[in-house]
């Protein structure tokens, strides 16, 4: 049986009651039908609205950030500490200028039976650290001396492993030579090498 036939074999009230029903529901339904893309239209356009204050407020502060940015890379090239750490490259090369160095301050304490072997770059976060090897024979004064050079140097100069080996035999009043072994590193700051690479 059809729609039509069932609706005319209802009574008047009956139809009267599905029309109070049914209409008012297709009304609503017809409603919600024609709002829900005006809404979603309405949440995406307020959605635009506020990435692009975001975006412009971004902008306007871009600038200020760029510039404190600019002073501050300037600072750190003014700064002092920087002159602590070994220029890149350079005629003779990083590693050789370093070995020179503690060739230098090995000379000036008098250490005898030395010897200098480079220890391989290595990328310490922003720094490339160079390395130098030293065995040499020298009694306390003298390694107080070494100590004391390395520590006033003009470039950061850091020992980072130290062996001190004393004769077995040895009088009370004596000041023995002391087989010394001590790796020391110098810094080069990787920015300033070119992408990082030793």
């Amino acid at each position: 049986m059809k729609i039509a036939e069932r609706c005319a074999a209802l009574s008047p009230a009956m139809r009267r009651v599905v029309a109070l029903l049914v209409v008012p529901m297709l009304i609503v339904l017809a409603c919600l039908a024609a709002l829900l893309p005006i809404h979603q239209a309405w949440q995406a356009q307020q959605r635009w609205r506020e990435e692009t204050k975001q975006l412009l407020s971004e902008a306007e502060v871009a600038p200020t950030l760029r510039d404190a940015l600019q002073r501050q890379i300037e600072a750190v090239r003014a700064s002092q500490l920087r002159s602590k750490f070994y220029p890149s490259g350079g005629a003779m090369g990083t590693a050789a200028v370093l070995q020179g160095d503690i060739d230098s301050v090995m000379n000036s304490a008098q250490a005898s039976s030395r010897t200098l072997a480079p220890i391989p770059v290595a990328e310490d976060a922003l720094l490339l650290r160079h390395g130098v090897r030293v065995t040499a024979s020298l009694r306390i004064d003298q390694l107080q001396d070494v100590f004391n050079r390395l520590a006033q140097h003009q470039r950061l100069l850091r020992v980072e492993q130290l062996s001190v080996v004393a004769p077995q035999m040895q009088q009370a009043d004596e000041n023995p030579p002391l087989a010394v072994s001590m790796d020391v590193y110098g810094y080069v700051l990787a920015a300033d090498n070119g992408g990082g690479q030793p």
